[in-house]
């Protein structure tokens, strides 16, 4: 009689030893997995800042200045509500022609964000890829449906070491370290003399050119990143519009201050009384999902990750500004 062979079965402590070794094995290998995928996603991110580099430039070359972030000197900005960033002016420069060209340039600016276009669709709701960072998890709308939302932009503008204002008196600390200008200083660059504007850009649109840029363009800021959910309306947040955290933002604010963001854990609260959102003096600055520093593009188009742990009083300052090149590592 021929006997059937036995079949070994594991026993209860086998099966835990193997399902012990592959959790070990997943626990190894999903940190190199969320590492790889970062890396993907901050290269798509620096990708990004380099096309609006490149689109500044070809918008320099054509209309020999910078584009500026508001009417500039040829419509006087107050009272110009809504106006338009410097980033709507470059997107012919990003292959965004068609979008360009539906938008109603020849009335007030402050009307442009507003218009309905032909799909339907307002203006300021209209999307485009390469002004949102992969790495931000943060609704690409504010508010996330209905037609008061705003299109989220990660990339902004370097007005520089500019001085900010908003909050209160106690929560504006970070303007100790805005640059001494030749004439004023002044908030957000509110004016339309280049004298008082550090960066290259400012609130009210000055006209800066490339030969304004005696620091080097390689040792200049052109735009940085910045993330969303650390104001609290779309409009600030939106790269369509020049009063915005998502347009352009200045270097006095200390890389990657969370304080006015709504994800911000209490480790990252630095000035418990200045997490309101209208604390511009910490809304404005760079941040970004990135581990330990932001991606910039520079004056000269090319792009640079700089370490949060930047020397923030003189290096970082320095590079704000487009009178002087920055006396150390960065």
């Amino acid at each position: 009689m021929t006997r059937l062979p036995k079949h070994q079965a594991f026993t209860l402590v086998e099966l835990l030893v193997v399902i012990a070794i592959i959790g070990v094995l997943v626990a190894l290998l999903l940190p190199a997995v969320q590492a790889a995928r970062e890396a993907a996603r901050r290269s798509q991110c620096s990708n990004n800042l380099k096309q609006i580099g490149l689109a500044v430039h070809n918008y320099h070359d054509v209309y020999k200045q910078f584009p500026p972030g508001g009417p500039g000197t040829d419509v006087h900005p107050n009272n110009d509500g809504y106006r338009i960033s410097a980033w709507v002016r470059i997107l012919p420069f990003l292959e965004q022609e068609p979008l360009y060209s539906q938008l109603n340039l020849g009335g007030p600016f402050r009307h442009v964000p507003n218009e309905l276009l032909p799909d339907g669709d307002r203006v300021r709701h209209k999307q485009i890829s390469v002004m949102l960072c992969p790495s931000d998890d943060y609704p690409p709308f504010t508010p996330a449906s209905g037609d008061g939302r705003w299109a989220k932009g990660n990339y902004i503008a370097s007005a520089g070491s500019q001085r900010a204002d908003g909050c209160s008196a106690d929560c504006r600390p970070f303007n100790a370290y805005m640059e001494v200008l030749p004439r004023e200083n002044t908030v957000y660059g509110r004016s339309l003399d280049p004298r008082n504007i550090s960066g290259l850009f400012s609130y009210w649109g000055t006209d800066i050119r490339l030969a304004d840029v005696r620091g080097g363009t390689s040792n200049t800021l052109l735009a940085g990143e910045q993330v969303g959910g650390c104001t609290s309306d779309g409009q600030r947040s939106s790269w369509w519009h020049p009063n915005s955290s998502g347009a352009w933002g200045i270097t006095i604010t200390p890389l990657n201050t969370w304080n006015t963001c709504d994800f911000a854990r209490p480790h990252q609260i630095t000035h418990p009384d200045c997490t309101a959102s209208d604390c511009w003096n910490f809304t404005y600055g760079f941040r970004s999902k990135h581990p330990g520093g932001v991606n910039f593009v520079l004056a000269d188009a090319s792009v640079r990750f700089i370490s949060e742990t930047i020397e923030h009083a003189t290096v970082f300052q320095a590079l704000g500004s487009r009178r002087e090149a920055p006396m150390g590592q960065y």
